[in-house]
């Protein structure tokens, strides 16, 4: 880099600069220690001979019209790559910005708040008045997906030449397809299931938000306890272990169809769980086990609807 000219006016050095600028010769201009003077710089050497041919015709040969000329079309480049550079910046702000979002840990306050819910209903169901057995008979029928202390009404329904017998649901209170997930039977039912919903529930809600992990929740409970109750033909049941399995599918295998997502999970996990729901199938396994089935199906085909529709809109 050579120093072309020294001059003491900003404007005249600018001027001389955009006109340099537009005729193909890369110039930088620099501003004196003393604040002064401004010195105007060739980048590239090879080009300092065109420059001081240029220089010296508009300068010192009179030829001030056509460097205003070449100074505004230098001058209208240099303010449409300013603009260029703008916008570039502001898009790379905005990009940071946004992977700075998906990064940055996020409150997740539904995944916690269906813990502590859970737990309350655990010490008053079976921690409060502990000998009151009657008044814990009251607790779990108010939570089951149907009081089983009342008449059960059913019908038969005829399927590939079978006859099943369809159990009432709860038409006129909706909400028990859903609070048989609150209840746990014992304390290993629900720290299992609460360390689960902490691990994966949080994932799902740091990355999607709370409406998203609430869907997640009613239909990972509402499904799940309804194939409970028709295949087991019976209301004693509880636990949040179809929201878990529904959980895990859907983050299994929306990683695996859609690695952008960023979800992940170790093999042994996923093997671990689908051994837990195998072992449930067992003979007096006493697991609600059509639960953990039901789960894992809604997760799997949650996932892949979810990959669908994000890829579409991509």
């Amino acid at each position: 880099m050579r120093q072309l000219r020294e001059l003491t006016d900003r404007d005249s050095a600018l001027l001389l600069c955009d006109a340099l600028q537009a005729s193909g010769v890369e110039i930088e201009l620099m501003e004196s220690q003393r604040g002064d003077s401004f010195a105007v710089w060739v980048v590239d050497e090879r080009q300092l001979p065109k420059a001081h041919e240029l220089a010296a015709a508009w300068l010192d040969g009179g030829q001030d019209a056509s460097m205003q000329d070449a100074a505004r079309k230098g001058r209208a480049a240099r303010e449409l790559t300013t603009r260029i550079e703008d916008r570039r910046q502001r898009q790379r702000e905005a990009v940071i910005e946004r992977m700075a979002q998906l990064t940055r840990p996020r409150a997740t306050p539904l995944t916690w708040g269906l813990i502590a819910l859970c737990v309350a209903v655990y010490v008053a169901v079976y921690l409060l008045d502990y000998q009151q057995l009657a008044r814990r008979a009251d607790m779990e029928a108010m939570l089951t997906i149907m009081d089983a202390r009342k008449l059960i009404g059913s019908r038969t329904i005829t399927l590939f030449g079978h006859d099943f017998r369809w159990l009432q649901l709860p038409g006129s209170e909706p909400w028990r397809l859903l609070t048989p997930a609150l209840l746990h039977l014992h304390l290993l039912h629900i720290v299992f299931n609460m360390l689960w919903l902490r691990d994966l529930g949080r994932v799902i809600e740091a990355r999607h938000g709370a409406r998203y992990l609430a869907g997640v929740v009613l239909v990972g409970s509402a499904l799940p306890n309804i194939l409970q109750y028709e295949i087991a033909q019976s209301p004693q049941f509880g636990g949040m272990s179809g929201v878990v399995y529904m959980l895990l599918a859907l983050i299994w295998l929306r990683g695996k169809l859609d690695p952008r997502i960023g979800y992940g999970l170790p093999k042994s996990t996923v093997q671990f769980m689908l051994i837990w729901l195998a072992f449930g199938f067992f003979p007096d396994s006493h697991v609600a086990n059509w639960c953990h089935l039901g789960g894992l199906l809604a997760g799997l085909a949650w996932a892949y609807i979810a990959t669908k529709l994000s890829k579409r809109r991509a």
